[in-house]
């Protein structure tokens, strides 16, 4: 079954979850500075309150783009607050202050295109703007719980864990 799972999400991958437009919601998780921290099976529950309160609140996201693209193809939700967007800070970062100029082009050493190059972690290959890649380098403690990240997210209801 795991083996025709890997298949079946191998060929579906691009289509459908790194594009906005066919993308579905499942997840939403919310912390705030008050020390909230939830997730909102999106399945079971209606997102509209959610997102009005968060219409005009300061969001911080990983690839917030496509978040809040997906958000909008499927709720018509325009976020009207400000956005930081922490893999566009890590890259603005890398061009600014870290990227080592290790690739040559045109006989100039450049630096290499963050949204392109890979790095490994603990044996695999991701890329480098990848959160976990991004948490790695400047919160080496913190460790992200992926372990759920392979499973099958098509099923009507989610298992609670």
């Amino acid at each position: 079954m795991r083996a025709q799972w890997d298949k079946f999400k191998a060929a579906i991958y691009k289509k459908y979850a790194v594009n906005p437009g066919t993308a579905q919601v499942r997840l939403v998780s919310l912390a705030t500075e008050d020390g909230l921290n939830e997730t909102a099976d999106a399945t079971r529950v209606d997102l509209a309150p959610l997102l009005d309160v968060l219409k005009n609140k300061t969001i911080i996201a990983h690839n917030a783009s496509f978040d809040l693209g997906v958000l909008r193809e499927r709720y018509g939700y325009v976020h009207e607050g400000r956005v930081l967007d922490t893999q566009l800070l890590y890259i603005l970062h890398h061009y600014a202050e870290a990227g080592e100029r290790s690739v040559t082009r045109d006989g100039k050493r450049r630096v290499p295109d963050p949204t392109k190059t890979k790095v490994e972690i603990q044996g695999t290959t991701i890329g480098m703007t990848s959160l976990k890649a991004v948490l790695k380098k400047y919160l080496p403690g913190i460790e992200l719980d992926k372990a759920h990240q392979g499973e099958d997210w098509s099923v009507p209801h989610l298992p609670r864990r």
